[in-house]
């Protein structure tokens, strides 16, 4: 038998069941009987290329190319070699030369591609792709990757070209469907996200990963009702994994059902003692919820639990400041990666710097807060400008002839008016709710859109003017069928609707209940417009003029203004609440404030720490301040933040005076 071809057919089999040494070692004793083939270099090449001398199994791989230059195959091995022992110049220039074969060449462009990504030189990747693709219009992978490599050098359309013709090529495959609807997400294209992820779950419905994707593709649209049911699919498919109880947690606490969402957090922690997402879900839950002890056990429940600092970081912030330990606090903030509820993280930091009296560190955290907000995918695109063009509206359609013509309305005789507790953002409205939580006669029903749907049934304030007796009937009976969805009242209490910028809807609240009272809180301007821009609101056309300190003001203007325009024009019956009166002296504030609301004194309402602490979850953004004492170190604080503030104190300053707060000028 001849020697040479025994050995090169031992190195075919070794090959072949991946001993590479063993291959190797037969490969080059059949070279060395004389067997010096392109096929025989091609295998020795690949195998000592396997085995891990690239060197040598590149020289074997370029003799049997120039042997057989033909060879597809021979030329993707050497690439790849040369690819491995980072001799990507070369690779390139192979790479370019046309075999003859467009698919191998195809491949070839590929291979080139992935080596140019994981070298973080996306626009070569991109550009070899491409050719990738000129080459087999129909490699799907190769689109895909086209897509990535578009992406990370910042070409966002051609990405989504590229991924979209993946898609179609291969539409039974989830995945790529998902990399197509990530990349929408991050472009602000949320519609067309939820559209790719839909399609991911069409391809793979009983995939949980998909499902728990279309959960957040929901969210984001602000559907978080509808998220939850993929959520709740995904988490009994996938029972025991982690990531996805957590995600069914988050899809819970979205809609306010906090226990449900505690018990996934649990579940996925059951499984997985030191999970990241669920401690960080469960640990902001207990945070929001003043549950302080239960946040530090869980802490040391986790650090037990192997958890490492920079999962807990962020939680151990929380805990630390509601120990007082203010220094410590800061220091764990600012560990706590960026990259872990970046807008929280800023927030926080600034508020520690600003009770720490580093004003300009707490502003240039503020500010960062804002800046990641307004980055965010979920962030209304133009919705600052356009809330504040509605205001405008209202404003141009509140005239004495528009009001002039309104046919009489008496009051509603079947259910009590409620009482509307409105003002500006951050003027002390979650302190009074709170408060007035106290009273055992009140049902306080907080920041739930009742009027808004009542707006969207009439089909907008100017048809106001139309109403007959019994639309109004409608109408109302709109509302408290809203209310008694939402929160519905016992029998015999006072229902305070709590919603700000219901100032806003001041006359369809007066058109469909004319005896119906308004709370209006009140605070110093330039603290309310500085405190809006310092609080980490959730997305929406109007809270988004809080990201800009010069937006939050001109909307103040605007609001203000407003209600002024309203109160001037029709019959209202309101009673102003002042924050700093309330700081003062509460109980001298809340007295008359009771008799308005025809309720009568109670003691009880003064503990209002322990009707915060009672009420559990407070989704407003001032959930921990109304648990500690009366403070005043808020009063006044835009002192501190004088020069931040200078350009904007020009729009502020008629309003402090006109409200009774004296000249900005004079210190007021």
């Amino acid at each position: 038998m001849d020697q040479g071809a025994d050995a090169a057919r031992r190195a075919l089999a070794a090959f072949r069941s991946g001993d590479f040494r063993t291959a190797r070692a037969a490969g080059e004793a059949a070279l060395a009987a004389g067997s010096a083939d392109a096929a025989l270099l091609h295998l020795l090449g690949a195998a000592c290329a396997r085995a891990g001398d690239l060197a040598a199994g590149i020289g074997h791989l370029r003799r049997a190319a120039a042997l057989d230059p033909a060879s597809g195959r021979v030329r993707i091995d050497l690439v790849q070699a040369l690819i491995a022992a980072g001799e990507l110049d070369q690779a390139e220039r192979l790479a370019a030369v046309p075999s003859g074969d467009p698919r191998r060449d195809a491949e070839i462009a590929r291979h080139l591609g992935y080596a140019f990504q994981v070298g973080d030189r996306p626009a070569d990747a991109a550009a070899a792709y491409e050719r990738a693709v000129a080459l087999a219009p129909d490699d799907f992978q190769a689109w895909n990757n086209l897509g990535n490599a578009r992406r990370e050098s910042g070409d966002v359309d051609g990405a989504v070209e590229a991924l979209a013709r993946a898609c179609a090529l291969r539409p039974d495959l989830a995945v790529l469907h998902l990399n197509l609807g990530a990349l929408l997400a991050a472009a602000g294209r949320l519609e067309d996200s939820l559209g790719a992820i839909a399609a991911a779950v069409s391809a793979a419905p009983d995939d949980p990963a998909c499902l728990v994707e279309l959960s957040r593709a929901l969210g984001r649209l602000g559907r978080s009702e509808e998220a939850l049911d993929p959520a709740m699919e995904a988490a009994r498919l996938a029972p025991g994994e982690p990531a996805v109880q957590a995600e069914l947690g988050f899809a819970h606490a979205a809609v306010g059902n906090l226990g449900a969402a505690e018990q996934a957090y649990r579940r996925a922690l059951a499984v997985q003692p030191a999970f990241p997402a669920a401690l960080l879900g469960l640990g902001l839950l207990l945070e929001s919820s003043n549950r302080g002890e239960e946040l530090a056990a869980l802490l040391e429940a986790a650090a037990a639990a192997g958890a490492s600092g920079e999962d807990t970081a962020l939680l151990s912030a929380f805990a630390l400041r509601r120990q007082g330990r203010l220094e410590e606090a800061l220091a764990a903030a600012t560990a706590a990666p960026e990259s872990i509820e970046p807008s929280r993280r800023a927030q926080l930091i600034g508020e520690l710097a600003d009770r720490l009296g580093d004003s300009r560190a707490a502003f240039a955290a503020f500010a960062e807060m804002n800046r990641t907000a307004a980055a965010a995918p979920t962030a209304p695109r133009l919705g600052a400008e356009q809330y504040r063009r509605e205001v405008e509206a209202a404003a141009a359609l509140t005239t004495p002839q528009w009001v002039s013509g309104w046919s009489a309305a008496g009051p509603d005789e079947t259910r009590p008016a409620p009482a509307f507790l409105v003002g500006f953002p951050r003027s002390g409205t979650t302190l009074l709710d709170t408060v007035l939580m106290g009273h055992d006669r009140v049902h306080v029903v907080e920041e739930q859109p009742m009027l808004r749907h009542v707006l969207d049934a009439l089909g907008g304030l100017e048809r106001l003017a139309d109403l007959s007796a019994d639309a109004l009937s409608d109408l109302r009976a709109r509302y408290f069928a809203e209310l008694d969805r939402i929160a519905p009242p016992p029998p015999g209490k006072l229902v305070i609707d709590k919603m700000p910028l219901n100032i806003m809807l001041a006359p369809l609240a007066h058109r469909i209940f004319p005896d119906a009272r308004f709370v209006f809180a009140l605070r110093h301007p330039c603290d309310v417009v500085l405190s809006c821009f310092m609080t980490n609101f959730g997305p929406n056309y109007a809270t988004s003029n809080f990201l800009d300190l010069g937006d939050s003001a001109r909307l103040y203007d605007l609001v203000m203004r407003y209600w002024q325009s309203c109160a001037e024009l029709l019959p209202l019956r309101v009673r102003e609440v002042r924050y700093e009166a309330m700081v003062e002296d509460l109980e001298a504030e809340i007295r008359p404030l009771l008799a308005f609301l025809d309720l009568p004194w109670d003691e009880s309402i003064l503990d209002y720490r322990r009707t915060a602490s009672d009420r559990g979850y407070i989704s407003t953004a001032s959930y921990a301040q109304v648990t500690e004492r009366l403070y005043a170190r808020a009063q006044g604080r835009w002192r501190r933040y004088h020069e931040e503030m200078r350009d904007v104190l020009p729009i502020l300053a008629p309003w402090a005076e006109r409200l009774g707060y004296g000249s900005l000028d004079a210190g007021g």
